[in-house]
């Protein structure tokens, strides 16, 4: 990652061509009044979806975005997390190279998330950004 001052989610938005400047404005407005994420007024506006908020926000975290699919998972490091830990965290044990430990994630940016998964495993994780509807899935595929 670079050491210069992080883009925000807003300007990174808009240099997607994904949102429009009024938008962010009227957004950050109601981020005001209301004092939830950006990310969460946007999409409650309908101006952006999911995706692209995750997208935007694994560049603005500098973290890689993956698509979670068959062959990404080694089945063998799923039996370093508990399923009901990737539920709630809506994470996926994706492999692990000596002690570093793949994850993808939901939300790649939930420190809580990573700490936790770091002292069950004693791995270092290397976060990977997911689609939610891949995790969920990768979850039900290999911990069924």
């Amino acid at each position: 990652m670079s050491g210069g001052p992080r883009k925000k989610l807003g300007e990174i938005l808009i240099e997607q061509n994904i949102l429009l400047p009024e938008q962010l404005e009227a957004a950050l407005e109601r981020q005001k009044q209301t004092g939830r994420r950006l990310g969460q007024v946007l999409m409650d506006m309908g101006f952006v979806g999911h995706d692209e908020i995750m997208n935007a926000v694994s560049e603005q975290f500098g973290i890689p975005h993956v698509w979670l699919r068959k062959g990404l998972v080694d089945p063998k490091v799923t039996k370093l997390i508990p399923k009901e830990k990737c539920q709630n965290f809506v994470i996926m044990p994706m492999f692990r190279i000596r002690h570093t430990l793949t994850l993808g994630m939901s939300n790649a940016s939930d420190l809580f998330a990573i700490d936790d998964i770091e002292s069950i495993t004693g791995c270092k994780v290397q976060p990977v950004q997911c689609r939610v509807d891949d995790v969920k899935t990768a979850i039900r595929t290999y911990y069924s």
